[in-house]
């Protein structure tokens, strides 16, 4: 035989071999039947009704149109459920429900709301989903089946909205009622209220933020300044004069010095890793407690002197960096620092001043008195009295202390106060605390109660 006789007639076999192991049409169509999963949902658009007042000022209702594929249905393929991550807008009716995309490998039937029996699913006919529905996907052999449940989720509430409650009206059940200056913070499920009396003691509050309760309060062992207090990692510190103290949580009435630390002026505030403070004309941080580091500072420009107060935005696009923004009056002026974090380490940034001229008109920093610096929702948040003594407007900075909102964050009427105890919990609540009335206020932004759903694929679940 010659050599290339047999070459060919081994590639023959070799063909031949191959697309006999190739032919499992058998077991395709074996596979195939088994066959019923849901594997892609889009929901078409639907109507949203508003609710509006006319120029009589009677109610009155308008629909706009709501992009269903604005809204992404989740498939969790683990526990057999399809909803909308994002729940849809308030007023948004789910009772004619249609779908532009609806893939599935088979047949598909949804059980009747009212007989409970089950009917032929269409994608694109309008279905009520005013509750969650069963469908039951067949195979192609109707041999074998799978139930979903869909859940087109709604919100009962507006996403954006600010909601306050009053927890406590009134000096009766309010030990931090009669207190002339006063200060905040909350560790863990704590809210601690401190404040100063008319005849000069400190004195600190307790109150649970699950139940709260104002009405006892405890006499601290040391002349603290209480709008000082900062609460940083795991312990409390204030200023004593020029001298830093520290306090644990636990017995927040008992101070002790910390020893060998430098003369502050003025306790700003804590970031994640390190705690601030003023010293004339100096920036001070310190990891530890212990020991403090000068930090570098842009030249030419001064410091505030009173009304020093500091707060953390955290970067929306990258966890590893965060600002600091210091706030605080110079000879009645407004003056705002801010200071870039790299968490990594791979840059230092020195504190600058940011300059609030009269351009910026009524969205620069205005000058408050017994003043809180916060972060919340992804801003700081500026409180305090006006010069007159009243209660100002929440000033929000979206843009790392350059501009300052004053309608961005309502907060509810209170009448006249001596001072302002504010703190953010764990729960994104705001906390207000009413010197001089004794009105206590809590609120948070709708959307930040929410709780998120997980989507996340669980490996231990494979089979």
């Amino acid at each position: 035989m010659k050599k290339s006789s047999f070459f060919a007639l081994l590639l023959s076999l070799i063909l031949n071999i191959a697309f006999v192991g190739c032919d499992t049409s058998n077991d395709v169509d074996y596979e195939l039947s088994r066959d019923c999963l849901v594997s892609g949902v889009i929901m078409g658009n639907l109507q949203r009704t508003l609710h509006t007042l006319s120029s009589k000022g009677e109610d009155s209702t308008y629909v706009v149109t709501v992009t269903g594929t604005m809204y992404p249905m989740h498939i969790d393929q683990k526990n057999n459920l399809i909803f909308n991550l994002d729940s849809l807008p308030v007023g948004t009716d789910v009772s004619k429900v249609t779908f532009s995309t609806f893939n599935a490998s088979g047949t598909g039937s949804l059980k009747s709301m009212i007989t409970g029996k089950d009917t032929v699913f269409v994608a694109s006919d309008s279905t009520d989903f005013t509750v969650p529905r069963v469908l039951t996907v067949y195979s192609a052999g109707a041999k074998f089946s799978r139930q979903y449940t869909i859940d087109i989720r709604v919100h009962r509430e507006e996403a954006d909205t600010f909601v306050w409650q009053t927890v406590s009206e009134g000096a009766a059940n309010n030990a931090a009622a009669h207190y002339t200056e006063s200060g905040a913070v909350v560790c863990g499920k704590q809210l601690l209220v401190f404040g100063k009396t008319q005849t000069g003691t400190a004195e600190v509050v307790v109150s649970s933020t699950e139940t709260p309760d104002f009405s006892r309060s405890q006499q601290l062992n040391a002349p603290i300044h209480v709008e000082s207090v900062q609460y940083f990692a795991g312990k409390l510190y204030a200023l004593n004069g020029t001298h830093l103290m520290t306090a644990s949580a636990e017995a927040p009435a008992v101070w002790t010095p910390v020893e060998g630390t430098p003369d502050l002026t003025a306790l700003a505030g804590a970031g994640t890793d390190s705690l601030y403070a003023v010293h004339g004309n100096s920036l001070f941080a310190t990891a530890n407690g212990t020991v403090w580091v000068a930090s570098s500072m842009e030249a030419g420009n001064s410091l505030p002197t009173e009304n020093i107060c500091a707060s953390l935005q955290k970067s929306r696009v990258d966890e590893s960096y965060e600002s600091v923004i210091l706030t605080g009056t110079r000879e009645g002026k407004a003056s705002v620092w801010k200071r870039d974090i790299d968490r990594k380490g791979d840059y230092v940034y020195p504190w600058i001043n940011l300059p609030q001229t009269e351009e910026l008109g009524k969205y620069a920093c205005p000058v408050l008195t017994h003043t809180t610096l916060i972060s919340y929702d992804d801003a700081v948040v500026l409180t305090g009295l006006t010069a007159e003594g009243k209660v100002a407007p929440f000033y929000v900075s979206r843009d790392y202390g350059r501009t300052w909102r004053p309608n961005d964050m309502k907060h509810p009427a209170m009448p006249q106060s001596t001072s302002l105890a504010v703190a953010v919990d764990a729960d994104h609540y705001v906390w207000v605390v009413c010197s001089g009335t004794g009105n206590v206020y809590k609120g948070r932004i709708n959307r930040l109660g929410w709780a998120q759903e997980d989507t996340r694929f669980d490996r231990s679940a494979r089979r």
